[in-house]
């Protein structure tokens, strides 16, 4: 069985942990994770590997909210999780959803006039009148190369 050892200060170390738990130091082994949150703080927790679940039993029971650094430690049964989501019913993707939109923030649910440029009122107020087309061929320079290379 495997124990998750949570609430650790970052500062813990793993020496220090086999110490505090000297009476189980030799019936399991330790391994230290550490693990940065989105907010850029760091998170320290323990797993504790035994062959023997009545020791992980006795463990839980005689460490579960003791203060360690400062900390009350957290102990239960480690859960490995897998890449996919097994707490899922096998034929979810079949199922309707049942409540409302949550994606209410998404850019498809907003309105289009809401993005309003001010290019627009700009445009819209402006009093120069509207060329024609033969009035701006008029403008139009057109540019060319004479020794332009071709490839033969």
């Amino acid at each position: 069985m495997d124990l998750f050892i949570g609430n650790l200060s970052p500062s813990a170390s793993l020496g220090e942990l086999i110490a505090f738990f000297k009476g189980f130091s030799s019936k399991a082994r330790f391994h230290l994770k550490q693990k940065k949150l989105e907010d850029g703080s760091t998170v320290r927790y323990a797993i504790a590997e035994f062959d023997s679940d009545k020791y992980a039993i006795k463990m839980i029971r005689k460490f579960h909210g003791e203060e360690f650094r400062g900390h009350s430690l957290i102990i239960r049964e480690y859960l490995h999780r897998s890449y996919t989501n097994e707490r899922r019913a096998v034929n979810w993707r079949e199922k309707p959803w049942q409540a409302g939109e949550r994606r209410n923030l998404d850019r498809r649910h907003k309105e289009a006039g809401q993005a309003k440029d001010d290019f627009e009122d700009i445009l819209a107020t402006s009093t120069s009148k509207e060329e024609t087309l033969d009035e701006k061929a008029a403008h139009l320079k057109v540019q060319a190369y004479d020794n332009f290379a071709r490839k033969s």
